[in-house]
């Protein structure tokens, strides 16, 4: 019978699995093949060969398989699962159908699938267009591995056979949890039926079933399990104990240690009294002089001193060896075993791991965790801390000192040679009564005194920056003060001089003025000596008005600037003719030193006047450029010019002086002029340092 393929918007369907070895039929199986076909996402792919064994499909790369490659492949189905998967396999592996056709399937059944290659979430997969039903055939044999070979994903989804030893069974939503132990690791087998009334912890059994895990989005297997259909698939090799506390009685010091005819039972009894319990996690108790931890999910409350004795299986721990899947049974009550006083250094040798113990040390901080609250606990140069119930740290203030109690666990460790030691500890306090409070925190804690070294530090650092800006604050007014008294030295200097020229070589000139004068009397007013007496008089005078003008720059005083200057002295000579005379300034003005202005100022006389006298000019300009780094005076006529080039004539000493003058300031003094072009003199010099001029 060939069925119809439904509509293509049907979404996953959920099939029914059946465990009958046929599919239920109207025809024979063996005369009338029943064909079930289902709607595809798109087409697959018609110019590949098909694949048509399980080998090649799994050797696929998640991007080749999502290519939706033909597959035509016949195989055995060896499990189900309800959520719409068929897993098949064939004599070179297993596979499976993602979303196959509503049917009856079964294992045991043999089928015929065409369809497209599928990339799923770990191994690759098919996406079946048609499923033929041929038959039943036997399961095929299954490979037998190991917890360690689960967990490396190569016999993921295949059938396979593992045998250990059951250490804890429990009730899950879809049948029954086992946790079974091959190999020295342990694995867990996820059985489809609810648990049996016969004991299977401790039994040594042989599970058959489906090799699967849970795949996280990187297409890693992050927990490989076994699942097997029904309880049959488990075979008990060596059934449990009936009685686990009939088991012989062990030391817990002679745990896992070496015996020369050979290993211990996988389940073993030990006896002590109860130092910690933390129903469905945990179990402590000491025997003697030896501690054991033990982990268990029993619910059944015990408290300290309470005898007891643990059944389990014994596995080394972080540093020691422990009981897991441990029951336990209460035989009677003693007093609650004491504290061990211990020091850091004693639990760094390891001999009380897991033990009762308590050691006095100083709180340096506290934390909540989702697990409790920890503390980082210090005695003496060690660090350790401290794993206790949540809220029982609420109240503790970093500093205080604390006597407390808990279980000791090696936390790191090193190997050296053959030998384990210890390299840090920590103490499980069981309530808030494991920590008592010796000694509360200094007034001076931490936070205060840093509080007041940061003050301290705040005004030391006030002191020293206040010192600083006064000791700037003297230089400046040191340097002020120099400058004022090297000025007023220089004024001194300068007024003497000025009293020197007036009170000798100004008045020898006047004599010398009236001599020429009455010279010039006795003589005839025409001939060469009443000529060269008239240029005699004229050369004393002009020489008598320069001896005037520098006595009255030697005596001025006035602080005024440059600009000042040379506006006076144009105001000056604007009475000398009808000639337009300007000053103009440019730049951030700066104070100029007496010295230089009184140099820059002779020289644009110097200019001015040669402009007037020489050049016939009618409009000149005088202007002074400021800089950041450098001065710049000159002066701009519109007279008859010069040729520059030419050599000065006989007698004329205005230029040479100029140069002089301004190579003695250490600028530079360019002439621009050409006959009938006017002439343009520029003088430029750096700005002085304090003190140089």
């Amino acid at each position: 019978m060939i069925l119809e393929a439904p509509s293509p918007a049907r979404a996953r369907t959920k099939f029914t699995p059946h465990h009958n070895p046929v599919l239920t039929s109207a025809c024979p199986m063996s005369r009338v093949a029943v064909a079930l076909v289902v709607a595809l996402a798109g087409p697959a792919r018609a110019d590949e060969p098909p694949i048509t064994t399980a080998r090649e499909l799994r050797g696929l790369s998640p991007e080749r398989a999502a290519e939706k490659l033909p597959v035509a492949l016949e195989a055995t189905v060896i499990a189900l699962d309800p959520r719409a998967t068929v897993f098949v396999q064939d004599d070179t592996g297993g596979a499976y159908l993602n979303n196959p056709p509503p049917g009856n399937y079964a294992r045991g059944m043999r089928l015929r699938v065409t369809g497209h290659t599928y990339p799923g979430l770990y191994v690759p997969g098919v996406r079946p267009d048609r499923v033929e039903v041929l038959g039943t055939a036997p399961l095929p044999a299954p490979t037998r591995v190991t917890a360690a070979d689960l967990a490396s994903g190569r016999w993921h989804y295949q059938y396979v056979e593992l045998s250990g030893v059951v250490q804890a069974v429990a009730p899950a939503p879809d049948g029954t949890v086992a946790r079974v132990v091959s190999g020295g690791d342990e694995i867990e087998v996820r059985i489809g039926e609810r648990p049996t009334e016969s004991p299977l912890v401790g039994a040594a059994v042989t599970v058959r079933g489906l090799a699967a895990g849970a795949i996280n989005d990187r297409r890693q297997l992050v927990r490989p399990y076994l699942k097997a259909q029904t309880f049959a698939d488990l075979r008990v090799d060596s059934p449990a104990d009936a009685d686990p506390f009939a088991t012989p009685l062990v030391p817990v010091a002679h745990l896992m240690r070496y015996s020369p005819i050979g290993g211990q039972r996988p389940r073993v009894r030990v006896r002590g009294v109860v130092t910690l319990h933390r129903p469905g996690e945990a179990l402590v108790v000491r025997d003697g002089e030896d501690a054991l931890y033990a982990r268990s999910e029993s619910e059944e409350p015990l408290d300290p001193g309470d005898a007891v004795e643990v059944v389990g299986f014994p596995r080394m721990g972080a540093y020691r060896a422990e009981l897991a899947h441990a029951v336990y049974r209460k035989v009677g009550t003693e007093p609650a075993p004491d504290a061990v006083p211990a020091t850091p250094e004693e639990l760094l040798t390891g001999a009380r791991e897991a033990d009762l113990v308590s050691l006095d040390a100083e709180l340096v901080e506290g934390y909540p965790t989702p697990d409790g609250d920890v503390l980082s606990l210090r005695a003496g140069k060690k660090r350790f801390l401290a794993r206790c119930p949540a809220g029982t740290a609420a109240g503790l203030q970093p500093g205080s000192v604390l006597n407390v109690t808990g279980i000791c666990r090696v936390a790191e460790f090193k190997e050296g040679g053959y030998r384990l030691t210890p390299l840090s500890f920590e103490v499980w306090p069981r309530s808030a009564a494991d920590l008592r409070l010796v000694s509360r925190p200094s007034n001076w804690t931490r936070g205060r005194l840093l509080g007041t070294l940061g003050v301290v530090a705040g005004v030391a650092a006030g002191a020293v920056a206040w010192a600083w800006a006064l000791r700037r604050q003297v230089r400046r007014q040191t340097a002020v003060i120099a400058e004022q008294s090297r000025r007023e030295a220089v004024l001194d200097e300068r007024q003497r001089i000025a009293r020197e020229v007036h009170d000798t070589l100004e008045q020898e000139l006047v004599g010398l003025s009236l001599r020429l004068e009455a010279a010039a009397v006795t003589v005839p007013a025409e001939g060469k000596l009443a000529a060269a007496l008239d240029t005699a008089k004229r050369l004393a005078g002009r020489i008598h008005g320069e001896i005037r003008g520098l006595v009255h720059d030697l005596r001025d005083e006035s602080p005024g600037t440059l600009p000042d200057a040379l506006r006076a002295l144009v105001a000056g000579l604007h009475g000398t003719g009808a000639t337009d005379i300007s000053v103009a300034v440019s730049g951030d003005e700066w104070q100029v030193p007496a010295v230089l202005a009184h140099n820059l100022k002779r020289v644009a006389q110097e200019a001015v006047t040669n402009a007037l006298k020489h050049a016939a000019a009618t409009a000149v300009r005088v202007e002074v450029a400021f800089s950041a780094d450098a001065l710049a005076v000159s002066v701009t006529d519109n007279g008859t010019g010069f040729d520059a080039a030419a050599a000065p004539p006989g007698g004329h000493f205005g230029l040479i002086g100029m140069r002089e003058r301004v190579r003695k300031l250490g600028g530079d003094l360019r002439v621009a002029s050409s006959p009938g072009g006017g002439t343009a003199v520029e003088v430029r010099v750096p700005r002085p340092t304090q003190g140089s001029v």
